[in-house]
């Protein structure tokens, strides 16, 4: 049964986490980042990780913090916070155990922030991602020319600085593809369920922005830990091509799975990627042949 836990933050703060402790026959542990706009507690986002706890993982996803029901502001979010955020969860698994720590970056946003701690730090054993970046290229959040980019992004920088509590509201992509009913069905009920699902803090949006731009960012380097990418082939964010070019720039073991439907396939498709998020780890684990 999974537990709700709050853990103490080194700067101040509680982080909030939805865990599962195996009592036996551990096989690793796994750290499960999703998008910070709705609680790893919720049902649609727990059905994305609940099946690790069946296949002998320790489990802990967390909301970052400034997110959810995690201690903060929006404001607080940052690219320390967010490694504090991983570091918090990882120094909490050492406690507890002695295997190895994975990381799976989940529903697109997760995938990116996983990504960036990944590039950032040695701790983490194996990685699998859906959603990903490409350093200096930020067409999955925004499209257009090179100096309308550089632009944007100063202006997103200094108006995080003067208005940190600002609020966005994200648009959605208008998508006619497979299965687009069920995920525009799925948006509403979301969207219903939690009012200001579609917003995020400017603070946020200008971390991601940082990943993906900044001459700073860890994301400048392609990773070279082992690292499974999962490309939805009718994702309304993440085009194949740019999805294929990512992959293609991987440095370490790496393998792709393609999936014949939308980009919220980690909801509707759950149990299939957990399946294959586990065989990757197994994999790693054992120095098996990559396929």
């Amino acid at each position: 049964m999974f537990t709700h836990k709050y853990i103490e933050r080194t700067s101040g703060g509680k982080l909030f986490t939805n865990c599962y402790h195996q009592k036996e026959n551990e096989i690793g542990n796994i750290i499960f980042c999703c998008t910070p706009t709705i609680s790893v507690s919720e049902q649609e986002i727990e059905s994305c990780y609940l099946y690790f706890a069946e296949y002998g993982y320790n489990v802990f996803a967390f909301d970052f913090y400034g997110t959810c029901k995690s201690d903060g502001f929006s404001s607080d979010i940052k690219p320390t916070t967010i490694i504090e955020d991983f570091e918090t969860v990882i120094g909490h698994i050492k406690t507890i155990s002695d295997s190895p720590i994975f990381l799976f970056g989940d529903t697109g946003t997760g995938g990116i922030m996983g990504q960036f701690y990944v590039a950032h730090s040695q701790q983490i054993v194996a990685f699998a991602q859906f959603g990903q970046g490409i350093y200096r290229d930020i067409s999955c959040i925004f499209n257009g020319p090179k100096p309308i980019i550089s632009i944007a992004y100063l202006i997103v920088k200094v108006v995080s600085s003067f208005f940190p509590k600002m609020q966005v509201k994200l648009s959605i992509p208008k998508y006619n593809g497979y299965n687009a009913e069920k995920e525009d069905k799925l948006y509403a009920m979301l969207e219903q369920k939690k009012r200001d699902f579609r917003k995020i803090g400017i603070c946020l949006f200008h971390t991601i922005f940082w990943f993906l731009y900044n001459k700073n960012s860890p994301l400048a380097v392609p990773l070279t830990t082992p690292t499974l990418v999962f490309n939805a082939r009718h994702d309304r964010y993440f085009a194949n091509e740019y999805v294929q070019r990512y992959y293609k720039g991987l440095r370490g073991k790496k393998k792709i799975i393609h999936i014949d439907d939308c980009h919220n396939s980690y909801f509707f498709q759950s149990k299939k990627i957990v399946i294959e998020v586990d065989k990757w780890f197994r994999v790693i684990l054992n120095q098996e042949q990559v396929d």
